[in-house]
C-alpha cells in the first residue's frame, strides 16, 4: 500500500513539474492590446479622430483631420500629452483633403490625456481629446 502511494505521489509530482516547465517555456503572458478612440466635427466642414493605443512599451497617437476634397489647406497644428506640448507645426491637407499625424510617446505612470487643437482656413477649430 505505500509503495502504491509512493508511486501516485512521485506521477503526480512529475506531472506538475512537467506542466510547470511547459508554462514557464512559453514566456510571459502578452499584455491586452488597449486602444482608445474618438471623433467629432469641426466648426467648419471638417473632422477629427483621434486614436491612442499601447505600442512596444510606448503609445501611438494618430491624428486625422479630414477636409474632404480641400487639397492644399493650411493647418496649425498643436498636441499636448497631460498639458506638456510635444507638437506644434502647420501642415497642409493632402490631394483627398486629409491631414495625418502620427508619433510614438512614452506611457507614462497612470493614465495619460492627449489633447489637441487645429485651426484651419477661415479661423475652423477642430479639438478633441482622450485619456488612455
Amino acid at each position: 500500500m505505500k509503495i502504491q502511494k509512493r508511486r501516485r505521489f512521485a506521477s503526480l509530482l512529475g506531472a506538475t513539474l512537467a506542466m510547470s516547465a511547459l508554462f514557464a517555456a512559453s514566456g510571459p503572458v502578452a499584455a491586452a492590446h488597449i486602444e482608445v478612440q474618438r471623433e467629432g466635427n469641426c466648426s467648419g466642414n471638417a473632422d477629427w479622430r483621434l486614436e491612442v493605443e499601447h505600442e512596444d512599451s510606448g503609445l501611438q497617437v494618430d491624428l486625422r483631420i479630414r477636409q474632404d476634397d480641400q487639397a492644399g489647406r493650411v493647418w496649425e497644428i498643436r498636441m499636448r500629452q497631460n498639458g506638456v506640448r510635444f507638437f506644434n507645426e502647420t501642415r497642409t491637407t493632402n490631394q483627398d483633403g486629409e491631414i495625418r499625424i502620427r508619433r510614438q510617446r512614452p506611457n507614462t505612470a497612470g493614465d495619460d490625456t492627449f489633447f489637441f487643437k487645429a485651426i484651419g482656413p477661415n479661423d475652423q477649430v477642430c479639438r478633441g481629446s482622450v485619456t488612455i
